[in-house]
């Protein structure tokens, strides 16, 4: 999934291509991944809480670093 909106490019589920993640780059818009998705959610007030959806994508084997996880919850607030 690929939404554009205003100046960001929210990738989802579904990875681009490194052409067209470079396009976009030089075309100016921001890159945001999953996760980055899921804290916008949070605070735009979509969502309440990140931590129960990493933890649906633990359980489907979706493969994310500790690192990364303990990263996105703390900019969720979740840490």
């Amino acid at each position: 999934m690929i939404v554009i909106s205003d100046s960001t490019i929210l990738i989802g589920l579904v990875k681009i291509g490194e052409k067209a993640r470079k396009s976009a780059v030089i075309a100016g818009f921001e890159i945001m991944g999953l996760l980055g998705l899921f804290i916008l959610a949070k605070n735009l007030g979509l969502i309440h809480e990140v931590r129960p959806l990493v933890d649906k994508l633990m359980i489907k084997k979706f493969r994310i670093s500790d690192k990364i996880i303990e990263k996105t919850l703390k900019r969720a607030g979740e840490a």
